[in-house]
């Protein structure tokens, strides 16, 4: 009886693994818009490679860089029409790829950027951001909170630190953006998490977007109906961002 028991429940257990990577290895993403940047790029190079995607501006404007995280079950490449629209502006942006799609598994991938020799755009960071949507923006909170000697600024994309990243005390600047739609990390959410971030933060609302048009990934279990276009979402967020870097 005891050895019938012992194998259902690890009959049960790798079931339940099972199920758990093949939902991880069937991530939402991406939509047209990105296989079409992909294919016809301008402007800028994209470069694969390892365990990350890199967008180079062929001219590049800045010294800042940026190194992103995916949203929970979201394919990395779901976000290159925010990215492509910085990296047109001159800002080298690094889009880290994550086991199973999920940043929580790899938290300190920017890493292997930060600590990699090869680095394929031609411009010389010498003021790193982390940012991400969703989930992948609270574990870019946690990278820069134990990185603070590395890391210059924070980008929060419908995004909140967990609580145990109290970041209030720091000297990391900090960018907030959600959009008034969102249905998984509403304004509650957002007001809520101010108190783990320092004062000075920037906290920005795009009106009328929602959690799933931070990205080209389609709709979001949850989620809030956008009022806007998912290109006015990515072009505001871009402009949002990149007002953040230029204005100290």
């Amino acid at each position: 009886m005891i050895k019938k028991i012992v194998l259902g429940v690890m009959t049960l257990l790798l079931l339940m693994v099972i199920g758990f990577v093949a939902w991880g290895l069937t991530p939402l993403g991406p939509g047209d818009t990105t296989r079409e940047i992909i294919e016809y790029t301008e402007g800028i190079s994209i470069v694969d490679y390892d365990n990350a995607l890199y967008f180079c501006p062929y001219q590049p404007t800045e010294t800042k860089g940026i190194i992103f995280y995916p949203g929970g079950r979201v394919d990395y490449r779901s976000y290159t029409p925010l990215l492509y629209q910085l990296a047109q502006a001159g800002v080298p942006v690094v889009m880290m790829k994550m086991p199973l799609s999920l940043a929580v598994l790899a938290p300190n991938r920017a890493d292997e950027v930060l600590r990699n020799p090869f680095f394929p755009c031609e411009n010389e960071v010498e003021e790193w951001y982390v940012g991400g949507h969703s989930l992948g923006g609270a574990m870019a909170a946690v990278y820069a909170g134990n990185n603070l000697d590395q890391i210059t600024g924070l980008i929060l994309l419908a995004a909140y630190p967990p609580d145990s990243s109290d970041l209030s005390t720091t000297d990391l600047r900090v960018l907030s953006i959600f959009a008034t739609k969102d249905g998984l990390a509403t304004k509650e959410d957002i007001d809520a998490s101010k108190a783990l971030l320092p004062s000075g933060t920037h906290v920005l609302a795009i009106v009328g977007g929602n959690h799933a048009q931070f990205g080209d990934y389609g709709t979001q279990g949850r989620d809030g109906e956008a009022l806007i276009e998912d290109y006015e979402q990515w072009r505001m967020t871009s402009d949002m961002i990149l007002w953040f870097l230029y204005n100290d």
